[in-house]
């Protein structure tokens, strides 16, 4: 949680997801009601399927909140020669809005 004078301003989870054969370490900040604010893969450990990392694609789940569709080739783009890393971000970053709702339900937000 990202407080300012005991006032929360945000919230920042950071997560791994399979690739193909290995893992991508990705972080979602959330605004204090639970939209996305922004995604950003930290690290991409897969020879291929890199074009996750690009703001380009990233930027189409800011505004997303927990009960948005996160599903590739429906609400979510998809990336020719990415599929399983598209499908795994877009499934962890869907768990994560998840997560972030309980949490602000949790602390009466």
């Amino acid at each position: 949680m990202i407080s300012k004078n005991d006032t929360l301003i945000s919230i920042a989870l950071l997560d791994n997801v399979y690739g193909k054969t290995l893992p991508i370490t990705f972080l979602v900040c959330f605004d204090k009601s639970g939209g996305i604010l922004k995604s950003e893969i930290i690290k991409y450990r897969e020879p291929y399927g890199g074009a996750v990392k690009e703001e380009s694609w990233l930027s189409q789940f800011t505004g997303k909140i927990s009960k948005s569709n996160f599903s590739v080739g429906s609400e979510v783009q998809g990336i020719s020669g990415a599929t399983i890393s598209t499908n795994s971000v877009s499934k962890g970053i869907n768990k994560l809005s998840l997560l972030v709702s309980h949490i602000l339900e949790k602390h009466g937000h």
